[in-house]
C-alpha cells in the first residue's frame, strides 16, 4: 500500500512538471499513475459542472450572473463590443407602414380609368422584413374595356450574416413611360419578376453604412408583342455610404470594383441571348461641392458579346455615368451624362449616348417635375452596326394637394425614340405623345 501511495505521488509530481522532448520514457507504473490523475481531474471537472447546473436549476439568477459576466466581458472588448452593439441595433427601430391609394384618370389614349392600390411594408435597419402590395386599374381603351394589374410579395431572412432578401413582382397590361429606353416593342407590358439580394454583412452607424459583398440578381419574363427573358446582376466586394453627407442630406456613396451584367432574349427565336458586362473600378456619387452642389462619376469598361453557331464577336466601349445635382430653396436640378449599352431583341444591342435632366420644384401644397433627354442611339448586332440617330424626350408632372390626402395630377410627355427593328437596314425613329390627368386619394399610416 505504501508503494502505491509513493507511485501516485510521483505521478502527480511528474504531471505537474514540464515535459521535454529529450526526456527518457517513464516507467510503466508511473504512466499508469498519470492516467489515474488525469481521469480524476476529468471526474472532478464533470462533478463541478453538474453541481453548477443543478444550482442554476434551483436558482436561475446563476444563469443571469453568468450572462451578465459574459456580456460585460464582450462590452469591454475594444473590438467585439462595438460589433455586437451594432449588430443588435440592426434589429431595432422597426417600422410598419400601410398605404391605400385610389385614383381616377384619363389620358389621350385612354378616355377613362379608375384604379386602387394597397401595400404593407415592415422595415428594419438590417433589411425589409416583409412587404406585400397590389394595385388594379380598369380602363376603357380603343373601344373596349380592360384591366391593368400589378402585385408583389417579398421579405428577407434576417440572418446577421449572409442576409438574404427575395421577392416576386407580377404585372399585367402595365403601361410603359415614353421616356424609357425602347428595349422591346409594345406600349403595355405583362410579365413576372423574381429578385434576390444577398449581403454578407452590414455595418450601420449614425454616419456610415458598409455593406460587405452585396450581390443583386433579377430575372424577368415579359410578354408584350413578344415574349422575352432578361437576367440582370450586380456584384461588388463592398458598398460604402457616408450617411447624410451628400446633397441636402442624401448619402455619399462609393462602390468598389462593381461588375454588372445583363442578358435579354426572345423566347424560341433560335438565337443566343446577347450579353453586356460593365466593370467599374470605382463609382462615386453625392460628392458635395459646397452646400448647393454634389457630383458623381462612374467610369469603367463596357463589353457587348454575341454568339451563334457560326460566329462569336464582342464590342468594347467606354462606360460613363457622370452626374451633377444642385439647387436653391425648393428647386432641385439633376443631370446625367451617360454612355452605355444594353441588350435588346433579335440578338441586338442598343448603344446610347444620352444626356438626361430632371427639375423638381417641391412646395408645401404642390409638386412639379420636368424630365427629359437628348441623345444619339444605334443598334449593334453580328450582322450590322447602324449609324447613330438623334433621339429626345420630354415630360412634365404636376401634383397639387386639395386636402391632406386628396390631390390632382397631370402629366404630359412626348418622345422620339429609336425603333428596335432587326430587319431594317438603317435605324429609324418614331414620335409619340401622351397626356394624362386625374385625381388621387392617398392614405398611409406608420406604426
Amino acid at each position: 500500500m505504501r508503494r502505491a501511495f509513493v507511485l501516485c505521488g510521483l505521478a502527480v509530481a511528474v504531471a505537474a512538471a514540464p515535459a521535454h522532448a529529450d526526456d527518457p520514457p517513464l516507467p510503466q507504473p508511473v504512466q499508469q499513475g498519470l492516467e489515474l490523475v488525469r481521469e480524476a481531474r476529468r471526474l472532478a471537472d464533470n462533478a463541478r459542472a453538474v453541481r453548477d447546473f443543478l444550482y442554476y436549476l434551483s436558482d436561475p439568477r446563476g444563469f443571469q450572473f453568468e450572462f451578465y459576466q459574459t456580456m460585460a466581458a464582450v462590452d469591454g472588448d475594444p473590438i467585439l463590443g462595438p460589433l455586437v452593439h451594432n449588430l443588435a441595433d440592426l434589429y431595432r427601430h422597426r417600422t410598419l407602414e400601410t398605404r391605400v391609394q385610389v385614383q381616377s384618370m384619363a389620358d389621350t389614349a385612354t378616355p377613362a380609368s379608375i384604379g386602387v392600390g394597397a401595400g404593407l411594408t415592415w422595415d428594419a435597419p438590417l433589411c425589409r422584413l416583409f412587404e406585400v402590395q397590389g394595385s388594379a386599374q380598369g380602363f376603357y381603351e380603343r373601344g373596349s374595356t380592360s384591366a391593368a394589374l400589378a402585385w408583389g410579395i417579398g421579405g428577407c431572412l434576417p440572418l446577421p450574416f449572409d442576409t438574404i432578401e427575395v421577392g416576386y413582382r407580377g404585372r399585367r397590361e402595365v403601361r410603359r413611360s415614353l421616356l424609357a429606353s425602347p428595349v422591346v416593342p409594345g406600349e403595355r407590358d405583362s410579365g413576372s419578376t423574381l429578385y434576390m439580394n444577398l449581403r454578407f454583412y452590414r455595418w450601420l452607424s449614425e454616419n456610415h453604412q458598409v455593406d460587405v459583398a452585396p450581390m443583386l440578381f433579377q430575372l424577368d419574363w415579359a410578354r408584350s408583342d413578344l415574349t422575352t427573358f432578361q437576367s440582370w446582376g450586380s456584384i461588388a466586394p463592398v458598398h460604402w455610404a457616408r450617411r447624410g453627407k451628400g446633397y441636402r442630406g442624401r448619402d455619399q456613396n462609393y462602390d468598389f470594383v462593381r461588375t454588372q451584367f445583363t442578358t435579354l432574349g426572345v423566347e424560341n427565336d433560335g438565337t443566343d441571348d446577347p450579353l453586356t458586362v460593365v466593370v467599374s473600378p470605382l463609382a462615386v456619387d453625392g460628392i458635395a461641392i459646397g452646400d448647393q452642389v454634389a457630383i458623381g462619376l462612374d467610369v469603367g469598361w463596357n463589353d457587348a458579346q454575341w454568339s451563334s453557331t457560326d460566329a462569336n464577336a464582342h464590342h468594347a466601349a467606354l462606360y460613363l455615368d457622370a452626374s451633377v445635382v444642385g439647387g436653391v430653396d425648393d428647386v432641385t436640378v439633376e443631370a446625367h451624362a451617360r454612355n452605355a449599352m444594353q441588350p435588346s431583341i433579335d440578338g441586338q444591342i442598343l448603344d446610347e449616348d444620352k444626356l438626361t435632366v430632371r427639375v423638381d420644384v417641391d412646395r408645401d401644397a404642390a409638386w412639379f417635375r420636368a424630365d427629359g433627354f437628348v441623345g444619339r442611339a444605334r443598334l449593334l448586332s453580328l450582322e450590322r452596326f447602324t449609324p447613330k440617330v438623334a433621339t429626345w424626350g420630354l415630360g412634365a408632372d404636376l401634383t397639387m394637394l386639395l386636402t391632406e390626402q386628396l390631390s390632382i395630377y397631370a402629366r404630359v410627355e412626348g418622345a422620339r425614340n429609336i425603333i428596335v427593328d432587326a430587319a431594317a437596314a438603317t435605324a429609324s425613329t418614331a414620335l409619340e405623345l401622351r397626356g394624362t390627368a386625374g385625381v388621387t386619394a392617398d392614405l398611409r399610416t406608420q406604426l
